[in-house]
């Protein structure tokens, strides 16, 4: 249920997201990470700001992001099973239930996505067209994520390896299940 919801909405906004993108001149995030909370509104930040979105707008422009920042190199289809490994996570009762939630959550001292680091690609990278043609896939009911709730770069090896499922490999990245 709470997944159709978001899907629905948006999906009012995944077709024109590109459009939204180039027209608003957006640059850098529309959600801060947490550890610049305090930090001024920068004068490219004022002009757009999350007040002129609403929340399912967010949500299209956090998923089109993550994808970039974690799958840039990739297919339309490796950077929609980025998003659809978030959708799952949010669908999951083992983590937080909405998007935002789900990408800004710690993993010990860090955060469960490396670029949502501080300094990481999150703050480097903007959804490109094929990032927003990969949400409208997921958004239209594209998933071949078999469940995915984890992925990480092939070749590596040790903490998904050794307490997950592997479920499949795509393009440079490995996705894996809970046990």
């Amino acid at each position: 249920m709470k997944m159709r919801k978001i899907q629905r909405n948006i999906s009012a906004v995944v077709a024109c997201g590109a459009m939204i993108y180039l027209a608003t001149g957006i640059s850098g995030s529309l959600h801060k990470h947490p550890a610049y909370a305090d930090e001024p509104v920068t004068e490219c930040e004022a002009t757009v700001t999350e007040e002129d979105y609403n929340w399912y707008h967010k949500d299209a422009y956090l998923l089109a992001k993550i994808a970039m920042a974690e799958a840039e190199g990739e297919d339309t289809v490796g950077k929609a099973l980025v998003i659809r490994t978030v959708l799952n996570r949010v669908e999951s009762d083992k983590f937080p239930n909405d998007v935002e939630g789900v990408l800004y959550q710690k993993a010990g001292a860090g955060w469960q996505f490396a670029p949502m680091e501080i300094g990481g690609r999150w703050y480097t990278t903007e959804p490109d067209e094929d990032c927003w043609e990969a949400l409208y896939m997921v958004q239209t009911g594209w998933d071949e994520s078999l469940g995915a709730l984890y992925f990480e770069q092939a070749g590596s090896t040790g903490w998904h390896n050794d307490n997950l499922e592997f479920l499949f490999q795509h393009g440079g990245h490995c996705f894996y299940k809970e046990k």
